[in-house]
């Protein structure tokens, strides 16, 4: 019987088989334009969303966060397009030469690095907390929002400020 970790893991192994050596014409980010917490103090580049869509061929996949039995949130791939319209689309039209997962919180994915070789991108499950100071943030992995980044170094920041891994 398969566990629901193995669910998971297979429905992303499945995404990376079909899309790796594709060419991805557009990323499509679903953001959330208004957080709870103050972006200003944040002090690295990303974009914080609900979703994100990749367009190869003709095929869409949209991947968001779902919740697993143990509380904790993870990666979920359809071949769907959602019914809204992307707040913000970056044109690719390169080909995907890797993709690499690295797991988190009980051993569920949290971060998807996809190698176009002229650009890299990181699409990291996680979510970013105000505390009683709207200077001091919590940032965790394995949450609820889609963190998308365009530079290793914003990514590495964001993961040395992690409470937990």
């Amino acid at each position: 019987m398969a566990t629901e970790q193995d669910t998971y893991q297979h429905n992303l192994n499945e995404f990376v088989e079909n899309l790796k050596g594709s060419n991805i014409e557009r990323i499509d980010l679903y953001m959330d334009v208004t957080p709870t917490f103050n972006k200003e103090v944040i002090p690295f580049p990303f974009s914080y969303c609900y979703a994100i869509g990749l367009h190869a061929h003709s095929t869409y996949y949209h991947i968001f966060t779902s919740h697993t039995l143990e509380g904790f949130a993870t990666f979920w791939v359809e071949t769907k397009k959602p019914t809204s319209i992307p707040t913000q689309t970056i044109q690719l039209n390169s080909t995907l030469l890797t993709v690499d997962i690295v797991n988190g919180t009980s051993n569920y994915p949290y971060k998807l690095s996809l190698d176009f070789g002229n650009k890299k991108v990181f699409v990291l499950c996680g979510e970013i907390y105000n505390t009683t100071d709207p200077e001091v943030l919590t940032y965790s992995i394995n949450d609820e929002m889609i963190l998308f980044f365009e530079d290793l170094s914003a990514v590495q920041e964001f993961e040395k400020r992690v409470s937990h891994h």
